[in-house]
């Protein structure tokens, strides 16, 4: 869990960058509203700084309320907090869900299609062989122990012969026919 955690983060490095980014311009300006609207009444507006961090407050739950605001300047404060709650609380959060469930998903796909294509063609061929094998009587096997490659090799050499004496060779087999074919390769137990 912790590893797809931290690649989900990884992912989505240069998005939450590009939302930082605008999370500051707009409490930026946010700030310098905030200190011209309140700036002479209210103490958390004071300068242009204390503005800024006292936006940056009120984001996280903290700072100058409303009614300390509409107390102060009763046609500021709705100009002010309205579309600021707006802006934050239903733009900006969205963003950050979106940013991080899109992260998320690139992530899971990625993991999914991490298979090498060493690791599928062996466990192509460990499935292929035992299929193989079933072709061959139950006390028969391949001699010291053959690998899908012999197998493989041995069925193209019958194959090439087979359209050699017969150019109208039919490219599909059933049980009996691969089996009467392996069968010179097999030997008993």
């Amino acid at each position: 869990f912790l590893g797809s955690l931290v690649e989900t983060f990884v992912i989505m490095k240069v998005q939450i960058l590009q939302f930082v980014l605008v999370v500051v311009i707009s409490n930026t300006a946010f700030g310098y509203v905030g200190y011209i609207l309140f700036g002479d009444s209210l103490h958390a507006f004071h300068t242009f700084d204390m503005a800024y961090f006292t936006c940056f407050g009120m984001l996280l739950g903290d700072g100058v309320r409303y009614g300390e605001m509409a107390a102060v300047n009763a046609v500021g404060a709705p100009i002010f907090y309205v579309p600021f709650v707006i802006f934050y609380a239903f733009i900006v959060l969205q963003l950050v869900v979106a940013i991080v469930v899109e992260a998320y998903q690139v992530q899971q796909a990625h993991r999914t299609r991490r298979v090498g294509l060493g690791h599928q063609i062996a466990y192509g061929m460990m499935r292929w062989l035992p299929s193989l094998r079933r072709y061959a009587e139950d006390q028969q096997r391949y001699k010291n122990s053959a690998t899908t490659y012999q197998v493989r090799d041995w069925l193209h050499e019958w194959y090439k012969k087979e359209l050699e004496s017969n150019p109208e060779a039919k490219d599909e087999y059933d049980k009996e026919e691969l089996r009467e074919k392996l069968r010179d390769k097999n030997v008993k137990d």
